[in-house]
């Protein structure tokens, strides 16, 4: 969708970007990353505020940038009305305000990153994971092109306990960060998808499928991202950030994909399979 807009969407690159969106307290930091002074030395590089790509994805066509381009913005943020009356003194009053502004920047940037790939992280969805219609939902990706959609596996045998010595279930366990674009709420889901079969019968023809779905989560994005680390911490003893490294025993096991496209593209058709199970 960026893309149908004229810009080109770029990690780290940004040689061939027409656009560059960012915010204004990100341009005028002290901090600003690297790629805005890149952009500025471009003569054929805009660097515009998010609200040029809302625009322009509502008209179906790239906007000019006149009145969106973030140098003319300047530096000052938006504050309310009671902020004037408001004593400097006030740390509290002076944390929420930053704060506010640290959420809605971030949720800009997440929102253009999220309908930049709107398609492509809608199909990854696991609609038999939800109750409701799936046209609104994707799943979420973070500014560090973070995709939060996690398959495990855990395979559980008993063919050395005397007490059921003929039985091996495996679990496939999905869990996903998903976002309901037109409400703006977030939450993650898990469904834990069952097989058990009796020796020495093959792994495709299980005796027995069974299933759970659980959703948790307020519609905020902080507590979304909270139960998903929760999660999968619970079930594979590793932390989300640490989910490379080498698996613990008698844990679920992380399924990593090499790239975006990749995880994209086993992602959906892990969500096909299992719905059909």
């Amino acid at each position: 969708m960026v893309e149908k807009c004229g810009a080109e969407f770029e990690k780290m690159n940004i040689s061939k970007c027409t656009h560059l969106i960012t915010t204004p307290g990100c341009y005028h930091s002290e901090e600003a990353p690297s790629k805005i002074s890149e952009a500025q030395k471009k003569s054929n590089c805009d660097i515009v505020s998010i609200d040029w790509l809302l625009a322009s994805v509502k008209q179906k066509k790239p906007l000019n940038t006149k009145g969106f381009l973030i140098s003319a913005l300047g530096g000052k943020r938006l504050v309310s009305t009671s902020t004037s009356t408001t004593p400097k003194s006030s740390p509290k009053r002076k944390l929420s305000s930053d704060e506010s502004d640290d959420h809605s920047r971030r949720t800009k940037s997440t929102t253009a990153r999220v309908l930049a790939n709107l398609g492509k992280l809608s199909a990854m969805v696991d609609k038999a994971s939800q109750t409701n219609d799936t046209k609104n939902l994707a799943v979420w990706i973070n500014d560090s092109d973070r995709i939060w959609d996690a398959t495990l596996v855990e395979t559980i045998s008993t063919l050395n306990n005397p007490t059921n010595p003929k039985m091996t279930s495996a679990k496939i366990i999905r869990i996903q960060l998903v976002v309901d674009i037109q409400t703006n709420k977030y939450d993650t889901c898990i469904r834990e998808t069952t097989l058990t079969r009796q020796h020495p019968q093959g792994p495709s023809n299980p005796t027995c499928v069974t299933r759970t779905v659980d959703s948790k989560g307020d519609g905020h994005l902080s507590r979304a991202i909270t139960e998903f680390e929760t999660a999968f911490e619970r079930l594979t003893g590793l932390t989300w950030s640490a989910r490379l490294a080498r698996p613990k025993e008698s844990k679920a096991i992380f399924i990593p994909f090499e790239n975006r496209d990749a995880q994209i593209k086993v992602g959906s058709t892990v969500a096909d399979v299992l719905c059909n199970l």
